[in-house]
C-alpha cells in the first residue's frame, strides 16, 4: 500500500483512504464499471446461454450452486478472521450472516435459474468501490439498487423491447440489492475502513435526506406521476406507452421454468416494499457505528 507523511508521521494509505481522498477518479471508476456492466448485458447473456447449450441448464445450475456455496463458505471464513479485532465486529458479523441467509432465501425463491447468481459478486464488486466514496452503509446500499434497477430497464426496454413475455425484473433489483449489500459489508472488513463504536445519531430521517434516497425518489415520484396520467401501467394497454409487464398478470404465485426450477416473479409494489425492508435491515449499523476513511 502506498505511503503518505503527515509532520513527521508516516501514514499508510489503505485502499478504502485512497478512494476517499481521490473521490472523483474513484466515481469515475465505478460510473465506468456500472456502464460496461449494463452495456455487456446481451454479451454476458450470449456466454450463459452458450455454456447452458454445452453443459446443460441443469449441471451449469449445478456448478453455480455449488461456487455460490463455497463463495458464502468463504466470505464466513475469510471474514471472520479480519473481524477478531474490528470495533464493530458483533454488528458486522450478524449484518454478514443475515446477508448470506437472505441470498439464501432468494436462491429458493427468486430465481427462475440458477445462473442468476452473478448478480452477487457482480453488485457486491459496485458495494465494495462505492462504500468509500459516499461513506455510509445504508446510502451505499439504496446507490447499488438504484444502479440495479437501471441495469433491469435497459435489459427491459432495450435488449427485450420486442419480446412479448418479459418484465420489469423486480427480482434482480433485490439479488442486486443484496449483492451490493454484501460489497459494503466486504469493504467495511477488508478495505481498511476503521470503525468508532458511537450513537452517530443517524436514523432514517437523514437517510431520507441523502443523495441517494433523494434520487430514487425523484425517479419514482416520476413514475407515479407518468402512472397517475396513464403514461405508464402495469399490464398492457393500448392508451399506454410504457408498460411494466408486457406479458399480462401471472395466473399463480409460483411460476415454473421450463426445467423445473420455481420462483416467484415480484409484482412492482412487492418489490418496492421489499427494497425499503431491506435497506431498513442496514440502518442500525450507520447509527452505531461511524466508518473513518481518512
Amino acid at each position: 500500500m502506498a505511503g503518505r507523511t503527515e509532520g513527521r508521521t508516516a501514514v499508510i494509505d489503505t485502499p478504502a483512504g485512497l478512494l476517499a481522498r481521490h473521490r472523483k477518479a474513484g466515481w469515475m471508476l465505478v460510473s465506468a464499471l456500472v456502464a460496461v456492466n449494463i452495456v455487456s448485458h446481451d454479451a454476458a447473456q450470449s456466454v450463459v446461454g452458450w455454456a447452458g447449450d454445452r453443459f446443460t441448464i441443469e449441471r451449469l445450475s449445478w456448478y453455480f450452486t455449488v461456487g455460490g456455496v463455497i463463495g458464502g463458505c468463504s466470505a464466513i471464513a475469510w471474514g471472520g478472521r479480519r473481524l477478531r479485532s474490528h470495533p464493530g465486529a458483533g454488528m458486522l458479523a450478524v449484518a454478514g450472516l443475515v446477508t448470506l441467509a437472505l441470498m439464501g432465501v432468494a436462491y429458493n425463491t427468486l430465481f427462475m435459474v440458477n445462473t442468476e447468481a452473478v448478480h452477487y459478486p457482480q453488485y457486491a464488486l459496485f458495494g465494495m468501490l462505492a462504500l468509500p466514496l459516499v461513506g455510509r452503509i445504508t446510502e451505499t446500499i439504496v446507490w447499488v439498487a438504484l444502479w440495479g434497477a437501471f441495469d433491469e430497464a435497459w435489459q427491459y426496454w432495450w435488449l427485450s423491447g420486442n419480446v412479448d413475455y418479459v418484465y420489469f425484473d423486480f427480482n434482480d433489483i433485490v439479488l442486486n440489492l443484496l449483492g451490493g449489500a454484501l460489497g459494503v459489508l466486504l469493504a467495511v472488513v477488508l478495505l481498511g475502513a476503521a470503525c468508532e463504536r458511537v450513537d452517530t445519531g443517524y436514523g432514517a430521517g437523514r437517510l431520507l435526506r441523502s443523495r441517494a434516497v433523494v434520487a430514487t425518489g425523484a425517479l419514482l415520484g416520476t413514475g407515479t406521476l407518468l402512472w397517475l396520467g396513464g403514461v405508464l401501467t402495469l399490464y398492457p394497454d393500448p392508451d399506454a406507452w410504457i408498460v411494466l409487464a408486457r406479458a399480462g398478470p401471472r395466473a399463480a404465485y409460483w411460476a415454473t421454468s421450463y426445467w423445473g426450477k420455481t420462483a416467484h416473479v415480484l409484482l412492482p409494489g412487492e418489490g418496492l416494499a421489499l427494497v425499503v425492508l431491506l435497506v431498513g435491515l442496514y440502518l442500525p449499523l450507520d447509527r452505531r457505528l461511524r466508518l473513518r476513511l481518512d
